[in-house]
């Protein structure tokens, strides 16, 4: 049996899909364009999607494939065994991909199934690139990247394989939010990123990437203080930032919280 998508058999294969797209980019355009700053608003995406695809660019070892056509993003991983590696690094890599394009001011969302599918250079197909995108277009709502219930199963079954169930990677990667959506906790990437200063518990870039987050969402509720539709979907993200503060950071301090004019209930542990 192949794992790997071949152009000169097409086949549909059981894969991870996931479909992804930035928040707001068509309106951020034309807003850019109206005020006379297209050329600055497109030199700031060029280069902040330039620098975040490198996380979810697949080595060239590896059978995944990507395709990205400005804002949005598609990306296909034939699985091999029981799918939790495939599964698990996808997560970490959407998560460096959520993180870099945040610190740079552009928040996206999206969806992650699992199924069968086949993409090459030449065409994307399969149902659950259909599914992956009405997760993203009509469950996901605020800036996240959410599951299907498929990978959702399949979680639930690679966390067994663990004694504890905090010793499973995914008791930090995912966040139940308050409508029982599983999502990536995207913030905890930067444990990984900046593993040998944390290891000695050195958290400075840590604090200074979650200021940066801090900044760019403040920023965002006061442009859009106004407009309720957008202003809720920053309120989530400025939610979850002050619970990941609260959470997972080893000491919660208050100048890293975001004042926010809409109060959410706050996500939870999956497990």
């Amino acid at each position: 049996m192949s794992f790997e998508y071949d152009s000169s058999n097409p086949k549909l294969l059981h894969s991870v899909v996931c479909f992804i797209d930035v928040l707001g980019f068509k309106s951020l355009g034309l807003e850019a364009i109206k005020n006379g700053t297209g050329d600055e608003f497109l030199e700031n995406i060029h280069s902040s999607l330039g620098k975040a695809r490198a996380s979810i660019t697949p080595y060239p070892f590896l059978p995944a494939k990507i395709k990205v056509f400005t804002d949005n993003v598609v990306i296909g991983w034939p699985i091999r065994g029981d799918g939790e590696g495939e599964l698990g690094n996808t997560f970490l890599n959407l998560s460096e991909y959520q993180l870099a394009l945040a610190l740079d001011g552009f928040f996206i969302r999206g969806g992650i199934s699992i199924g069968p599918h086949f993409m090459d250079e030449e065409t994307v197909f399969g149902p659950e690139l259909i599914k992956a995108y009405e997760l993203e277009s009509q469950v996901a709502v605020y800036p996240r990247i959410i599951l299907s219930e498929e990978s959702k199963q399949d979680v639930k079954r690679f966390t067994r394989y663990y004694m504890d169930v905090k010793g499973s990677p995914f008791y930090t990667e995912l966040l139940e939010d308050m409508d029982g959506e599983w999502f990536l906790n995207y913030l905890d990437i930067l444990f990984d990123i900046f593993e040998d200063e944390v290891a000695q518990k050195d958290f400075t870039s840590v604090y200074r990437s979650l200021e940066v987050h801090k900044t760019n969402i403040e920023s965002a509720l006061e442009k859009y203080s106004s407009n309720y539709k957008l202003l809720k979907k920053y309120a989530w993200l400025a939610n979850y930032h002050n619970y990941f503060c609260d959470e997972f950071m080893p000491v919660s301090e208050n100048n890293l919280k975001i004042s926010t004019p809409i109060k959410m209930s706050n996500p939870r542990r999956i497990f």
